[in-house]
Formats: C-alpha cells, sequence, structure tokens
C-alpha cells in the first residue's frame, strides 16, 4: 500500500469528490445514453495509458499516490472512472460548437482543467514526478490528449499516427532506456 495512506481527511474528501463530481456531471451533462459512439475513444486514451505505464515500468516518469492504494490501483481508478467520463462530456459538448474559435477555446479549459487538477495533486503529494517529467510536461501531454480526443473521434487513423510520433519523441527526449527492455 501506499505511503500516503494516512492522508489527511480533507485531502480524501476533496479526491472523492471530485471524482464523485466527474460522475455528476457525466450523468447530467454528456450523451452517455450513446456511449458506444465514444466508446473507441475512451479506448484509445485508456490503451494509451497504460501503453504509457508498460513502456516505462521500469524507468517511471510519474508515481499516483493516495489512500485508495499505489500508482497501479491508482491508475485502474483514473481509467475505469475519470477518463470514461472526460470522453464522453468532452465529445458530448465539443460537438456542439461548428466554428474552430469555440473548439479552440474549449481545448484550452480541458488542458487547463486537467493541467490545474494535477497542480493539486502534485502540491498535496498525490503524484511525484521522476526522470525529468514534470508539471510542464503534463501540460504538453494534456495538449496532446485534448486535440488527439476529436481527431480520433473524426479521424482515427491520423490520430494513432500522431500518437505513435508523440511517443517516439517522447521517448528518446527524455531517454527513455528502451535498449533495455526486455
Amino acid at each position: 500500500m501506499s505511503e500516503f495512506i494516512n492522508e489527511p481527511k480533507e485531502i480524501r474528501m476533496i479526491r472523492i469528490i471530485a471524482l464523485l463530481i466527474f460522475i455528476i456531471v457525466t450523468y447530467y451533462r454528456s450523451d452517455w445514453r450513446n456511449w458506444r459512439t465514444y466508446h473507441p475513444t475512451i479506448l484509445l486514451l485508456i490503451a494509451g495509458d497504460y501503453l504509457a505505464n508498460f513502456l516505462t515500468y521500469d524507468h517511471s516518469l510519474w508515481e499516483l499516490h493516495s489512500f485508495f492504494g499505489g500508482h497501479t490501483v491508482n491508475d485502474l481508478l483514473l481509467s475505469v472512472v475519470l477518463y470514461p467520463c472526460t470522453v464522453l462530456i468532452f465529445l458530448t459538448r465539443f460537438q456542439q460548437y461548428k466554428t474552430w474559435l469555440p473548439r479552440v477555446r474549449y481545448i484550452v479549459f480541458w488542458i487547463t482543467l486537467y493541467s490545474l487538477i494535477e497542480w493539486f495533486a502534485s502540491f498535496w503529494g498525490g503524484i511525484t514526478y521522476d526522470h525529468g517529467w514534470n508539471l510542464g510536461w503534463s501540460v504538453f501531454i494534456n495538449t496532446v490528449i485534448f486535440t488527439i480526443i476529436p481527431l480520433h473521434h473524426y479521424r482515427p487513423l491520423v490520430a494513432y499516427l500522431m500518437a505513435v510520433i508523440i511517443m517516439v519523441f517522447i521517448t528518446y527526449t527524455l531517454d527513455i532506456p528502451v535498449n533495455e527492455w526486455k
């Protein structure tokens, strides 16, 4: 278990409330009844997260901590709750904007939201960084994610290509030791 199992009750409550807010907002503000439409993009986000964890297993760039447990438990929680909610809310609302400027503003809102959540998590000890990773890299990844989500929904092959290019870029920029992989 994580050493953060004894974190203050206030922090625990904030984490639980934040997850509940995402679930409630998803229920009331997304097209969850048509979740199958968004399912491939939800799976892309989950697969990307799992692939990042797999490729950096022996060279972790970040580690999640909370009373829920260690990194793996927290990452699974994000994958089964936060990521599906995010895609459902994001794509439901994204489609309502018909011109590029409101869409860009909407993407910037989500990049900012995710980056602020991570900043608070880092401030409270819910995430630690290693091997050159920092909040700036997370902002970059949030930018990639919220650009790829709508791209994947409309043009999946382009989104896959973009994801691979970004993954290779990060692997070599952060000097992830691929020669040590099994």
